[in-house]
């Protein structure tokens, strides 16, 4: 590169998965609800719609997960995908942990409401 060019940029992904949970959705639409369950449960440490995948390996993750992966997503996006195991443990929430985060967060929230402060005077254990 010559000192008048300016440094090559890599085109945006034109595919759908922009983020893990499109991923997730995605799977769900294949009907393939063992493997939403797996993803919605993994550590996922870095998702790059570039086609790039690192998660926290664990012994609950089936074996064949980026051999099953790996062509779903290729053949969704027209693009090569690397999916592997991060070499470094980092701390990451599972999407199913961040979701139970934010139920916990929206209940807080409504038993702060007057009346359903009021109302769980008379029903402290609520089912929600």
């Amino acid at each position: 590169m010559s000192a008048g060019e300016a440094p090559a940029v890599q085109a945006a992904p034109t595919h759908a998965l922009k983020t893990f949970e499109d991923v997730i959705a995605f799977i769900s639409e294949q009907r393939m609800a063992e493997l939403v369950l797996v993803l919605e449960r993994m550590k996922v440490q870095l998702y790059a719609p570039s086609g790039d995948l690192v998660f926290q390996n664990s012994d609950d993750l089936p074996r064949d997960l980026i051999r099953t992966l790996k062509p779903l997503l290729e053949e969704e996006t027209g693009i090569e995908w690397r999916i592997r195991p991060a070499t470094e443990i980092v701390s990451a929430a599972s999407v199913a942990e961040r979701r139970a985060a934010e139920r916990e967060r929206a209940r807080q929230k409504l038993r702060e409401e007057p009346f359903v402060a009021e109302a769980l005077k008379f029903f402290p254990k609520p089912t929600w």
